[in-house]
């Protein structure tokens, strides 16, 4: 069932990858940059899509630690896919928006720069919880394992901000 569950997330993933903006070139730019969306969704829903699973097993007193370690492990590969989401989507602004020099100050770039902040500060949350939260949970206890769950509530508020500001800014035309 989970396979099942994985191949249908990816070939939606897929599907939204040929569309948009990532669909605004032909030929073999075109389909490098369609890769290229499909990666950035694939890492974003990687890091973003994994927090709501766990957070829903965290709020289960009987299996809080459980869950809590198993926070750790997906921090791990959470790196790996916030590097990536990261990597990909610098590479999409740069081919959709142009270089920062290229840019106009209009209602896309202003969007997306407050999308840029959001994500910033989703990383720096992202970070504090594993570099500063996690290495507490043995000293601190309970304390730190509840701040770490609102954290990284707070982490899942952010991504909420970053979906709402694409589906807006994806269907303006970033000249």
């Amino acid at each position: 069932m989970w396979l099942a569950l994985l191949l249908g997330v990816l070939l939606q993933l897929g599907t939204m990858a040929l569309t948009g903006h990532a669909a605004m070139r032909d030929g073999a730019a075109g389909a490098l940059q369609q890769l290229n969306q499909l990666l950035h969704l694939t890492g974003a829903a990687f890091w973003a899509g994994g927090l709501p699973l766990l957070m829903r097993e965290a709020r289960r007193i009987v299996w809080r630690s459980d869950t809590i370690r198993s926070m750790m492990r997906f921090s791990r590969y959470g790196h790996l896919a916030v590097a990536l989401t990261l990597l990909t989507g610098l590479i999409n602004m740069l081919l959709i928006a142009g270089w920062p020099a290229q840019c106009r100050l209009n209602l896309y770039a202003v969007l997306l720069a407050a999308k840029v902040a959001l994500v910033v500060l989703m990383v720096s949350v992202a970070l504090f919880n594993r570099y500063v939260l996690v290495p507490r949970f043995r000293l601190a206890g309970k304390g730190a394992q509840h701040y770490f769950i609102r954290m990284t509530q707070l982490e899942l508020l952010l991504v909420c901000g970053v979906v709402g500001l694409v589906s807006v800014f994806d269907t303006l035309s970033p000249a």
